[in-house]
This record gives structure tokens, sequence and C-alpha cells, in this order.
């Protein structure tokens, strides 16, 4: 049975090969798992945040993007906002975050992957961005002081997380008093079968089980956040997913939801959580 840290330490090897792969980004592509990373990247980079959005940003930064949904986009991000992402990866979401505040104020990006944090470092340098700094650390204790930004953004890296409410806890401690928290993650939409439960958390990634929607705004309740608003962004059918499993080469991955098409089909999608820090 996998640990804690077991599952830790997958993600972290996981994200680092992703990270090597991301920044062999000269010349053309090759064929195999490299050239099959760098594409997955470059479409979710497309999908998430859109192509234009993410013309202007290192070849590496967009390789690397591994994501649900538009939580930086969602934020709508003002000018002098101190700005956290979790999960920082390669630093695109941060890259992109710290254009539409101004060079005033810092953006952080808090990663564990040593690998990311170089590339992170790298694609900031490489794009001319100065007030971004890639902290590394968890996000179950964010290396920030009480009350220190405005705004804490992720996108669908809590599903890594043994403790969503730890990391929810810490995110409301840094927040300053009215600030808020706009995450991405992938949820379950209705009950998962018992028999295609385990296959489909694995195959999506929510490598400590699937929170439902209601669990997850109970979460944000829970720990002190209010006007918790939750926006459904896409639903994974079955068709969906197998033919994103053929098309990014993970047809093993996907092979135990073979035939379990009626128990997966539209029970788990990506949700944008929007939550506040209460004034007072």
């Amino acid at each position: 049975m996998k640990t804690s840290t077991d599952t830790l330490t997958g993600v972290r090897d996981h994200y680092a090969d992703v990270a090597r792969k991301a920044e062999d980004c000269s010349g053309d592509l090759k064929e195999g798992a490299q050239s099959r990373a760098r594409q997955m990247g470059e479409e979710v980079a497309a999908a998430v945040h859109g192509a234009e959005r993410v013309a202007s940003l290192p070849k590496a930064a967009v390789s690397s993007c591994r994501g649900c949904a538009d939580s930086v986009g969602r934020a709508a991000l003002q000018p002098g906002e101190t700005v956290l992402d979790l999960g920082s990866g390669g630093g695109a979401d941060a890259l992109i975050a710290a254009q539409q505040v101004g060079s005033t104020v810092y953006v952080y990006g808090l990663d564990m992957t040593d690998e990311m944090l170089a590339l992170a470092a790298r694609n900031a340098e490489e794009a001319q961005v100065t007030n971004v700094e890639f902290l590394k650390g968890h996000i179950e204790d964010i290396p920030l002081p009480n009350r220190s930004v405005d705004a804490v953004l992720s996108n669908c890296v809590l599903n890594f997380s043994a403790n969503k409410r730890s990391v929810l806890r810490e995110a409301f401690r840094v927040l300053r008093p009215g600030g808020r928290i706009i995450i991405s993650d992938i949820v379950s939409l209705a009950p998962i079968p018992t028999e295609a439960y385990d296959a489909l958390c694995s195959y999506l990634g929510c490598l400590n089980g699937m929170s439902s929607l209601e669990e997850y705004q109970a979460l944000f309740e829970s720990v002190g956040f209010e006007r918790v608003v939750a926006s459904q962004t896409t639903v994974y059918s079955y068709a969906r997913l197998e033919e994103k499993a053929l098309a990014r080469g993970r047809e093993d991955q996907f092979a135990p939801l073979k035939g379990l098409a009626s128990a997966i089909d539209g029970v788990s999608g990506s949700v944008i959580f929007e939550a506040q820090k209460p004034e007072a």
C-alpha cells in the first residue's frame, strides 16, 4: 500500500521528468515520449490560457504546462496586487500573473521540485520578468509570512495533496484580509462506482482520492473562507478521456478503464473555486 511519502516522491519524480523534457525545446520535435510530453504541454497551455496569451512565453514554460482550467485568468488580477501561485511548475501561470500586476510587486511561485524551480527561474530570465520569485516548499507549509499576499492561485495541484484542508488553511493564513483564492482542480461530479474509482483517480492524477464538489466547498468554509463559488469548466466523458490517452501515448495508463464507460462517463471534471478571506 502506498504511503503519502511514496505519493509525494512519485509526484516529484514525475514533474522532474516533465521539467527535463520541457527544457530541451530546441530543434524539431523528435518521436517518442519527449515529443509527446512537450506536445501535451503546448496543448494544455493553449486550452487553459489561450494560444494568444502564451505566445509570448518561453517555449519551455509552455511545454511544461500542466493544468485543468484558467485560474489566473479568472482571478482578474489588478496592478499592485501581490500573488502566490501554489505548485508553480515551469512558471507559466506566475509569468502571466506578473505581467498583469506590474513590476512594483512580486508574484511568488511555490514548488517542491528542484528541476521545476530551476526551469521556472530560467524561464523568468528569458522572459525578462524581474518581479517573480520561485520558492521551494510544500503547499501544506507555505514559506511566507501571515497576511502577505492579495491573491492565491493554483492550477490543478491540490489533487496531489494528502491534506487539502492544510493547504487551504495555509492559503488563508498568508492572505491579507479581503484577499481571495482562485484554484482549479479535478472533482467528482457524481458518485463513482467502486470498480472504477481507483483507476479513474490514478489516470486523472488524483493520487489521494477525488473530493466531491460538495466536499471541496465545505473545506473552504471550514477554514474560514466566505463567498465560495464553484464554476464547472469541463466534464470528462469516457470518449474524451480515451481520445486524450491515445493522442498522448497513455494507452497503458488508460487500459484499466477500458470497458467502464458507463461507470466513468461524466462523473468527474474540472472546476474553478473562488473564495474570499473576510475583511475583518
